[in-house]
């Protein structure tokens, strides 16, 4: 397991409207089902959005649009999403040039969803993914490559395909659980 996975990050503990109501640790959130929360970020180019295939200890092999995290606490201070939306895409994807990484200000939000989910198939033992989940979306000019260490590779689905819940050569279970309930009509006509 890498060492970022190994590290006691805090995560803000939310309540039902997603007010922050204190912190918890990462794992015992997932361990225990401590309501979070999470983001997830399409990358899109050219009208398809990269999809990710999960290397990770929980949710492995999944398939992510593009990228999921979670804001965490620095020195006692809440990482506001878009800077860990920053920090995450440079971890888990690789630019040939750092003027080619998106800014903050490319970083536009769709929607939130509260979802609660269970893993039992993975490094770690039971877990309880309970967010409620930040999604965003970038458009890119320049393509990334994907860090092996994160990620199994990647795959492209056209935006107008996945309004359409038209996902082949995917299937819904190969999703990630966030991912899926993104999946729904009401929500892909947001983008």
């Amino acid at each position: 397991m890498l060492n970022y996975y190994k590290k006691k990050i805090y995560l803000p503990k939310i309540d039902n409207q997603g007010n922050t109501i204190g912190k918890i640790e990462r794992w015992q959130a997932h361990f225990e089902g401590i309501l979070h929360i999470g983001f997830t970020t399409l990358l899109q180019f050219k009208d398809q959005i990269l999809v990710q295939i999960r290397k990770h200890p929980i949710f492995d092999g999944r398939l992510d649009l593009s990228f999921s995290s979670h804001p965490y606490y620095k020195q006692n201070k809440l990482i506001d999403n878009k800077t860990s939306i920053i920090e995450t895409l440079t971890r888990e994807w690789l630019w040939e040039d750092e003027q080619d990484l998106p800014k903050q200000s490319d970083i536009k939000f769709l929607f939130k969803i509260k979802y609660r989910s269970e893993d039992k198939q993975n490094q770690l033992g039971r877990i309880l993914e309970h967010e409620i989940n930040h999604y965003y979306i970038i458009d890119l000019e320049i393509l990334p490559k994907p860090n092996p260490d994160y990620s199994y590779g990647y795959a492209f689905i056209s935006k107008t395909k996945l309004k359409n819940l038209d996902l082949y050569p995917f299937k819904p279970t190969m999703f990630a659980p966030w991912v899926k309930k993104m999946l729904k009509k009401n929500y892909l006509d947001k983008l």
